[in-house]
């Protein structure tokens, strides 16, 4: 078994998760799992990925949910365009309300972009929105807003690019 199937089942033991629970929670069969750590076949890159991320959501008590996938996804990809590290906004609590802290409110900012796409261009429904970002249904309708009132949505390089993409589809 490879250094990485041994740490991730070394882990999914801590966890006390069954190998076929772990399969399903990232998205791939329990025997395709179990040809892993039985050496059987080489794992790629996207399913190591895909079980450590089952594991981290597993030890965080999260329940897989396509509204908080969406929603980290769509803070990913505004991080990444802002430059800013997704480990800097998620380490800023949202329900702080510190408005006057120039770091809080970037992280603020962020996550109401995130909010936005998920909401507008993936459908995701604001309450879901709400429980996967761990605000109230009023913080998320308020960010919506903040969102709309600062800019023109359709003249932000991001939106575009994500209008795009799932146009596209």
């Amino acid at each position: 078994m490879t250094d990485a199937v041994w740490q991730i089942e070394k882990r999914r033991r801590e966890l006390s998760l069954s190998q076929s629970r772990l399969a399903s929670m990232a998205g791939i069969s329990a025997s395709h799992y179990s040809d892993l750590v039985g050496r059987k076949h080489e794992p790629r890159r996207d399913t190591i990925a895909k079980l450590k991320t089952a594991l981290a959501r597993h030890a965080r008590g999260e329940k897989p949910n396509t509204p908080s996938l969406i929603y980290r996804l769509c803070l990913v990809a505004v991080c990444q365009a802002e430059n800013v590290a997704v480990s800097e906004v998620l380490a800023q609590e949202p329900s702080r309300r510190a408005t006057f802290d120039p770091v809080w409110k970037q992280a603020a900012d962020i996550r109401g972009q995130a909010l936005y796409l998920a909401h507008v261009f993936c459908g995701v429904p604001q309450a879901q929105l709400a429980a996967a970002a761990g605000l109230t249904n009023a913080a998320v309708s308020l960010a919506m807003n903040r969102i709309e009132e600062a800019c023109e949505p359709d003249d932000e390089p991001l939106f575009q690019l994500v209008e795009t993409a799932i146009g596209g589809l």
